[in-house]
Order: C-alpha cells, then sequence, then structure tokens
C-alpha cells in the first residue's frame, strides 16, 4: 500500500525535492565566499626538573583551553586591532554595536585546544585573503607577546607557533560540497 502511495504521488515527491534543493542552493550562494586560514600554537611551561608528567600534562591542558578561550574575547580582540597589523577595523564594526562586532569576530576567528597536548589550533574566516592574513599574523602575535595578560603565570610560559599562517587557495566557506 505504501509503495502504490510512492508511484501516485512520485511527481508531487520530486517536485518536493527539487524545491527544497533550488532554496538551499540559493541560500548557499548568497553567502560570501571566505577564505580560511589554519595556524598552530604550542604552550611550553618552564617546570622544575623531576616534575610529574601527569601535572605538566593537566597544566598544558588548562592553559591552553584558557588561551583558546580568550581568542573570543572582547580584550584579546582588541589586543589584535592594536596590534599596528594592516587590519580593515570596519569589517567587524560597521554598525558600531559591541554584541555584532564580537559576533563577527567569533565567526572571523576560532581557537580550539588540542586536549592536553598544549597545542591551539587556530582557524581564521575572511572573504579578503590579504585581511585574512593579517588578521592570522596578528592573532599568532598576540597570542606571542601578550600571553601573560590571559593567564597570570607570566614568563613561566611561552607560546611557539608550530605551524605558521596557511591560506587556502579556494574558498572554504560555504562550504558547497
Amino acid at each position: 500500500k505504501f509503495v502504490m502511495l510512492i508511484k501516485t504521488k512520485r511527481q508531487t515527491i520530486a517536485s518536493v525535492v527539487i524545491l527544497f534543493l533550488a532554496i538551499t542552493a540559493i541560500f548557499t550562494f548568497l553567502q560570501p565566499l571566505k577564505y580560511n586560514s589554519e595556524s598552530s600554537v604550542l604552550v611550553v611551561q618552564d617546570f622544575p626538573v623531576g616534575t610529574d608528567q601527569s601535572s605538566i600534562s593537566k597544566s598544558n591542558e588548562y592553559i591552553s583551553n584558557i588561551l583558546a578561550k580568550v581568542v573570543a574575547s572582547n580584550l584579546f580582540y582588541n589586543d589584535v586591532l592594536d596590534t599596528g597589523f594592516n587590519i580593515d577595523k570596519n569589517y567587524f564594526s560597521k554598525t558600531n554595536n559591541v554584541n555584532t562586532e564580537m559576533d563577527k569576530w567569533k565567526k572571523t576567528v576560532q581557537a580550539k585546544a588540542i586536549s592536553d597536548t598544549g597545542i591551539i589550533d587556530i582557524n581564521i574566516y575572511h572573504p579578503d585573503k590579504k585581511q585574512l592574513s593579517q588578521i592570522a599574523l596578528a592573532v599568532n602575535f598576540v597570542l606571542q607577546s601578550k600571553h601573560g595578560k590571559y593567564h597570570g603565570l607570566g614568563s613561566n610560559i611561552v607560546i611557539k607557533i608550530i605551524d605558521k599562517p596557511i591560506i587556502s587557495t579556494w574558498p572554504t566557506q560555504p562550504n558547497i560540497i
């Protein structure tokens, strides 16, 4: 009975499927194309000789999680804009609304700590490759030079860039495939 219903309504079913595919395609192609930059930094801590490896691992995880979360903060955002890199501030603040600005920042820059490794992966999305490069360099610069401002452990921690920003050749957002 179900198979008979499908056979009799196949034109309606096909029309609905085509309609949803068309709506999805329109929505996808209306979004601006954005390129991606990926980089990685390593949190290195100065521990006394003989410190328990488990303690080092937990501490690395804690600090890298803090720094990954700080990347989405207003303080970090302002530090990045104040670095002197050629970043177009109008991209983030067309409306002069802090909430809108921060929403745009969080969609542009994303950082993720990789479990207990002390590695932070940074992904940045932007429609302009030159701006993308400037933002990526500025984010890494702030993490390297001002990290003590965010965790309070001062010079006991060093941030090393293990993967410089690699910019995609083709747009990665929206993911059309």
